[in-house]
């Protein structure tokens, strides 16, 4: 079973993908394969700061309840 990469991970690779890309070195089918990759490794470290923002809680300081970040409060939406 293969591990799980990191956003970090993922992030570098993604930049090495987007250089290679960048150097207009490689052929036709090698782009193609190359940039497919990086959307899917794209779509993979959004899904992975979605999941994230998701799990980011706020604790009330007057109550001490901890409710769900609301991203529309603080002009992340």
């Amino acid at each position: 079973m293969a591990k799980k990469q990191t956003f970090e991970a993922g992030m570098s690779e993604l930049e090495a993908l987007t250089a290679r890309l960048e150097t207009g070195d490689m052929t036709l089918d090698e782009t193609m394969k190359t940039y497919e990759k990086g959307v899917t490794l794209a779509a993979q470290l959004k899904r992975q700061l979605e999941d994230s923002r998701k799990r980011i809680e706020q604790i009330d300081p007057d109550t001490a309840e901890i409710t769900p970040f609301e991203e529309k409060n603080h002009g992340l939406s």
